[in-house]
């Protein structure tokens, strides 16, 4: 794993929100297994998929299960109710510390943003949980007019935001498609899972 530091040269920092500031994995995949049972969806049958497609919103997830599995579950219904049973739980998220301590040494130091696959609802809720909210220029999520974070251009919209070019952008992410979505930006690209699994607090 990448050592969590501040590279030379960064400019500007890009944070994605559930599984890299907060714990949240947790709560989402509680979340998931309530909406799949109340579609009367096998929860384990996802599984893999979930933690394969993580990062990316709720919407473009069942999309894929939709697809994947040859199901044809009500999209706008799936998400609203999953989306709805975690935002219950976010207010008590939790900080992975290491992550956020880069947070609070950068305030007021570099621009700031969060991108995340989430709703923006509800990556509110998480980051006022935090007590981060403050921190960040930007907040930009599945809600705003972007691809999903595979796609750069989502990343590339932070980097506007922040006046900083993409190749002086620092990105800390625990998605394996939205670190192939920030490389295609051209950013760095730090991948957290190490120390997140390792700082989050069991479930």
């Amino acid at each position: 794993m990448n050592q969590l530091k501040v590279y030379p040269n960064i400019q500007g920092l890009i944070f994605d929100c559930d599984g890299t500031l907060a714990d949240t994995t947790g709560m989402h995949l509680e979340a998931w297994a309530k909406t799949l049972s109340h579609f009367g969806l096998p929860s384990i049958i996802p599984q893999n998929l979930l933690i394969e497609m993580n990062g990316l919103s709720t919407a473009v997830i069942a999309q894929r299960i939709n697809a994947q599995l040859g199901l044809d579950f009500d999209i706008p219904h799936f998400t609203q109710m999953k989306d709805h049973l975690v935002g219950q739980l976010l207010v008590k998220a939790s900080p992975i510390t290491p992550i956020v301590n880069i947070v609070h040494q950068n305030k007021g130091v570099l621009p700031m943003a969060v991108v995340s696959g989430g709703s923006r609802e509800n990556v509110l809720l998480t980051l006022t949980a935090l007590n981060l909210l403050e921190s960040f220029q930007t907040v930009i999520t599945a809600d705003d007019p972007f691809p999903p974070k595979s796609e750069p251009e989502i990343f590339l919209q932070a980097a506007k935001i922040l006046g900083v070019q993409p190749e002086f952008c620092q990105v800390f992410e625990d998605g394996e498609s939205a670190i192939a979505g920030a490389k295609k930006a051209g950013m760095h690209v730090v991948d957290v899972r190490g120390v997140t699994q390792i700082a989050a607090t069991p479930h």
